[in-house]
């Protein structure tokens, strides 16, 4: 467990009760088919006792987009096929998604960043709203 204590160290220089830190509280707790399971719990408890660990409801923070809150839609990319007629053919990338609403500054998104956007977003609402409870439910 020293590798979990040097991140959450590297994450949390000082140990601080003021410093929060939003931890997401993914549903599939089982992991990933075909890969083994993450010491998240290890992670957690690490964390926790370097600052104040506030779960966060992960739910659809990365499907809207952080700026205008509209839906995300996959983005289908130009990419070249390997074949003998060496043609250009549009195919979908989980990882960039685009904001449909035309008005909005922010075209594309990388999923991550924009779902770390919208969950720093909604941390910092809750614990303006909330500042004495630190279990927040968003429904």
């Amino acid at each position: 467990m020293k590798a979990i204590d040097t991140l959450a160290k590297r994450l949390v220089p000082t140990p601080s009760p003021h410093v929060c830190v939003a931890f997401g509280d993914w549903s599939c707790q089982d992991g990933l088919r075909g890969n083994p399971r993450a010491p998240v719990k290890a992670f957690r408890k690490a964390l926790e006792r370097r600052a104040t660990v506030l779960p966060m409801d992960e739910f659809r923070t990365s499907k809207l987009c952080s700026c205008c809150h509209q839906s995300l839609r996959r983005a289908r990319l130009q990419t070249k096929v390997k074949d003998k007629e060496n043609k250009i053919v549009l195919k979908g990338n989980r990882n960039v998604l685009y904001c449909k609403n035309s008005r909005c500054r922010a075209h594309f998104w990388n999923r991550d960043v924009n779902a770390a956007i919208n969950i720093f977003f909604r941390d910092n609402a809750a614990m303006g709203a909330q500042s004495n409870h630190f279990r927040i439910r968003v429904s």
